[in-house]
């Protein structure tokens, strides 16, 4: 016979293979003979299965992806008049959210200081829509009042957003509406006429939120209700922007309308 011999696995095994030596390769029991090759070809599938050394990690599942909270608006959810960015309404509600529901929800805060409902629209929308939020919360109005944008170019671009929302996310929505301007701690120094003119274009934007609101599913945080918004002592010292404990009130005004959504969607 031959003395050719073949290599496997490091161990030189004659034709007439020594089971002995292979049955070690793989600690698998010796098989009735059959053919040399198919022998060969058995153990190698048993070292495969058996020896944890050949077996191959399955590869780990990747992690659940985290919700997503986007937060619209101006200069509140910039947390500006509060004491610390933390202290801020927005930030309030991401650690409600994190310890009501027990996931690790994300933010992404696209508001910014002075923007008009145009720039939520242009600038904040298709950002909220490509982070696939789970919960939106938007506040806009009170510069488009002061700035005198037309109630037609407001209701507009409400619509859009309302819309766009609703249609290209799964998200819990909640918009708040705009308190009684003219009862602001702010407005003591405007003339009367100054602020019926202002209260006029505010109760102007609240109707057309609220009609669009009731449009979309979009949930409403009034903020006309109780004396959150008017009580000095809520207030920063511009008395136009809230202090920590304001932003504390409009976080809890903001959970009030979410809390049960967001809670049934776990």
């Amino acid at each position: 016979m031959s003395r050719e011999q073949a290599v496997y696995k490091g161990v030189n095994v004659q034709r007439t293979p020594d089971l002995n030596q292979l049955r070690c390769l793989c600690h698998a029991p010796i098989l009735p003979y059959t053919s040399p090759s198919l022998l060969l070809l058995l153990l190698s599938l048993l070292c495969l299965v058996s020896t944890p050394g050949c077996r191959k990690k399955r590869p780990a599942a990747p992690p659940a992806p985290r919700p997503v909270y986007v937060a619209m608006g101006a200069s509140d959810t910039q947390s500006v008049g509060a004491s610390r960015q933390e202290m801020g309404y927005v930030y309030q509600i991401l650690r409600r959210l994190r310890a009501e529901t027990g996931a690790n929800w994300k933010l992404e805060n696209v508001g910014k200081s002075g923007a008009l409902v145009t720039d939520l629209a242009e600038r904040q929308l298709p950002l909220a829509v490509r982070f696939k939020p789970k919960v939106v919360t938007l506040w806009t109005g009170g510069n488009d009042v002061r700035g005198d944008i037309s109630l037609q170019t407001f209701e507009e671009n409400l619509e859009r957003i309302f819309q766009t929302l609703t249609t290209k996310t799964d998200a819990v929505i909640a918009a708040a509406n705009l308190p009684r301007m003219s009862e602001q701690p702010f407005a003591a120094a405007m003339s009367a006429a100054e602020k019926r003119q202002m209260q006029t274009r505010a109760d102007a934007i609240n109707a057309i939120t609220t009609r669009l609101a009731q449009k979309y599913g979009v949930h409403v945080v009034d903020l006309g209700a109780g004396d959150l918004m008017y009580n000095p002592a809520n207030m920063a010292a511009d008395g136009l922007h809230l202090n920590d404990a304001g932003h504390t009130g409009l976080a809890e005004r903001f959970w009030a309308v979410l809390s049960e959504t967001v809670q049934a969607k776990k």
